[in-house]
């Protein structure tokens, strides 16, 4: 099954809240290890799709892109600080910085929608068992 990007951070998303719900507290026995198989199965899954979302992001530039964006925030977080303490000198440094955020932001967002990972079988049953997908 194939699916992009930004359907597979939700997915992430929501196998780890799948994870978290399990409680093994209490549990002994043969429903200790069926939890046990439960999380593993899971932690399998998204360990999986982490793995291959990785990937994609190196080889479509996402990775990049993320990388720029957080250079973008520290120096629109100092440039703030200094407009706040009175530098107004620096309110356009700090608009052209903004925009720049926000198109590569709308480019990382084309980028996760556009391209694509495919979930093998096991997982989409495993997903599909666990009402994810």
């Amino acid at each position: 099954m194939e699916i992009n990007l930004r359907k597979a951070a939700t997915l992430q998303d929501q196998i780890r809240q799948g994870i978290s719900d399990v409680n093994l507290e209490g549990s002994v026995g043969s429903e200790l290890e069926q939890r046990l198989t439960h999380l593993e199965d899971l932690e399998s899954v998204l360990y999986s799709l982490r793995d291959k979302v990785g990937k994609a992001n190196v080889e479509t530039g996402v990775s990049t892109l993320l990388t720029k964006r957080v250079q973008l925030n520290n120096l629109i977080s100092r440039y703030e600080r200094l407009v706040r303490r009175g530098e107004d000198g620096f309110r356009t440094k700090l608009s052209d910085l903004r925009k720049e955020r926000v198109t590569i932001s709308e480019k990382i967002l084309e980028l996760n929608v556009g391209s694509s990972v495919d979930l093998p079988e096991g997982d989409v049953e495993i997903l599909a068992r666990e009402n994810i997908l």
